[in-house]
Formats: structure tokens, sequence, C-alpha cells
């Protein structure tokens, strides 16, 4: 069970969720693959140079991964709710009555991979929904039809 389903209320239904774009982790293992080949392939002197480039690919897979599973982000019907974090959670939420708007941001790889991240503004605060989350401009529209006029 999620931390987000954990932390319903009563009568509170999740209505959407968003996870981090599973690309990211798609493209970078391609990327740790090729260095991997070029490990593997590699005469004497190309050694040192394939291992410079898998110890970095490595890395960026590792901490990719870690993202990928670290963030979560639900849509109630009471409210928007974000969990970050790996082995240690936080939680944020903030009621729909409060928000005030949902924004979204997404770069030029962001468009041509169909991820983004998404920040919702509320009285008091704003809170990171997520970053790199799958289709955001879908996410940020179903939140928008959220928010009580």
């Amino acid at each position: 069970m999620s931390v987000i389903s954990n932390s319903l209320m009563n009568n509170e239904e999740i209505l959407e969720r968003a996870m981090v774009s599973f690309d990211q982790v798609k493209y970078k293992a391609i990327m740790l693959t090729v260095a991997l080949t070029i490990f593997y392939l590699s005469q004497t002197f190309l050694t040192i140079i394939a291992v410079l480039s898998f110890i970095p690919a490595a890395i960026l897979i590792v901490y990719t991964y870690m993202q990928y599973a670290s963030v979560e982000v639900a849509l109630t019907n009471q409210r928007i709710i974000a969990k970050h974090g790996y082995f240690s959670h936080r939680v944020d939420s903030i009621a729909w009555k409060k928000v005030e708007s949902v924004s979204m941001y997404q770069g030029w790889l962001g468009r041509k991979l169909n991820y983004g991240i998404i920040r919702v503004s509320g009285v008091g605060g704003e809170l990171v929904a997520g970053g790199f989350l799958e289709n955001p401009s879908e996410f940020r529209k179903s939140a928008i039809a959220l928010i009580p006029e």
C-alpha cells in the first residue's frame, strides 16, 4: 500500500495519480548500456575512458531510479497530496479550497518526452507537487477542474 493511500481521510478517494516519467530512467539506462559495451569491448588505453564513462552513468541511473521511486502525487476529492522521499517520506497536501493556482513547467526535453514540473500555489505557500511527472498538462487540467469556484 502506498504512503498516499495510507494518508487518506474519511470519505476521501483518489481521483488521479501521477508518477515520475519512466522515460528518464529508460534513456539513462541506454546510456549505461553504451558505457558497459565500451567497457567490455575496449583495449588497454580505452579501459580508462570506459571506466570514467561507466561510473557517472551508473551513479546517474541509481539517482534517477531513486527519484522515480520517491515521488508520488495524487489528486483526491478533497485535496492534492504529494509524497517525496525514498528512505524517509515527506507528505505535503493542500485542500482544494485553499488552492489559488496550478502551474506547469516543461523544458525542451520535457516537451519532447512529455514530462514536467507541477507547482500548486495555495493560501500561505506553495507546494511543489513533483518534478518530471508524466503527462503534466493533463494532470494540470485535472487539478484545475477540482478547484472550487
